[in-house]
């Protein structure tokens, strides 16, 4: 009687993969889909964050002018809330 195998022995034999690189490819699409989704407008969404924006900025805030962390100085010295 032949020993059975575990299931990604056998996707790895069909897809041609080392068996202990099959985990991490599998994997992939899932990380780069939320790279896509969450990270990466996170990631533009802290850029903007250093720029001065308005009504007539916003639209393409490369050429807002840069303030740095002014605007976050600006936030944390309030002292009513929003």
């Amino acid at each position: 009687m032949p020993i059975a195998r575990p299931t990604s022995y056998l996707v790895a034999e069909v897809l041609k993969v080392n068996s202990k690189r099959l985990p991490y490819l599998l994997i992939a699409p899932t990380i780069l889909f939320m790279a896509i989704v969450h990270f990466f407008p996170m990631a533009v969404g802290i850029m903007i964050s250093f720029f001065k924006l308005n009504v007539m900025t916003i639209y393409n805030w490369t050429k807002a002018p840069f303030v740095g962390l002014a605007n976050y100085i600006n936030v944390f010295s309030q002292t009513e809330g929003y």
